[in-house]
């Protein structure tokens, strides 16, 4: 999603994790990934074969919001995802970028005035 949003060219090469055992432990893909663990993002001849690295690289050249420093459809699609996450108990704490543009939409005027227990219809008891 977020290669297509910001509309960087890729290649997808599919990897069944559950035939013949997983393609995941075949030795074309362990050229690629010694760990045969997926995702692994291949970037400027470099590969990075954990989601950790690949999370940080993406949030380290990420905007304030979803799609860059402007809010578009993705955050408000995201804001309702996030409450209903910690309304069932979700844990997001794995989920750094996510926390970040929630934090950063959490302070604009829209998106507090929408939040379900600031609807009139709202029961007390709800309210937390």
């Amino acid at each position: 999603i977020a290669l297509n949003l910001e509309e960087i060219p890729y290649d997808i090469k599919p990897v069944n994790l559950v035939k013949s055992s997983g393609e995941q432990h075949s030795n074309e893909f362990r050229e690629i990934n010694p760990m045969e663990k997926v995702p692994a993002l291949h970037i400027d001849n470099h590969t990075l074969i954990e989601s950790v690295t690949v999370e940080k690289l993406l949030s380290s050249s990420a905007g304030k919001y979803c799609v860059g420093d402007e809010i578009t459809l993705a955050d408000c699609c995201l804001v309702p995802q996030i409450y209903n996450a910690r309304k069932f108990h979700v844990d997001l704490t794995p989920f750094s970028t996510i926390l970040r543009i929630g934090r950063h939409l959490e302070h604009h005027p829209a998106f507090p005035a929408t939040h379900p227990n600031n609807q009139p219809d709202c029961p007390p008891e709800a309210i937390k």
